[in-house]
């Protein structure tokens, strides 16, 4: 299973790396939850994570966390190259799996691009969809 990891390279981790990201960047809003991209200089996409302070509980905050890691290194195509996302999560976010959180990103992305959710010129990436399955 090594490999399938989420790198530290991969994250945002500073304040003022979600700050430019929330200034400049352009927002996408889902149900219970905003996306929010920005290109970035670098060859690879970033994520960050904000949950708001009302998801009360550690358990369902790490675990909306880690599904969203989850989506995010499985689905990484989907996400247009070279971005900095930040996935801001709203307390009313009701998705409780990956499958779920890909068709609401999917979706909101392809409304972005008109209707055509083409990848035209992007290589697919390759990964094991069995390991990306978190129950």
């Amino acid at each position: 299973m090594k490999g399938q990891g989420f790198s530290w390279h991969s994250r945002l981790h500073k304040p003022q790396e979600f700050e430019r990201v929330y200034r400049g960047g352009r927002r996408l809003k889902g149900d219970g939850f905003q996306l929010i991209l920005l290109p970035n200089s670098l060859e690879q996409n970033r994520l960050g994570i904000s949950l708001n302070r009302r998801i009360k509980g550690a358990v369902r905050r790490n675990r909306i966390k880690r599904l969203i890691r989850e989506f995010f290194r499985c689905h990484q195509g989907l996400i247009p190259p070279a971005q900095d996302c930040v996935f801001a999560v709203r307390p009313e976010f009701g998705l409780d799996h990956p499958a779920a959180i890909h068709q609401a990103v999917a979706s909101l992305l392809a409304s972005r691009r008109g209707g055509g959710g083409s990848q035209a010129g992007r290589r697919p990436q390759q990964v094991d969809q069995a390991a990306c399955d978190l129950s």
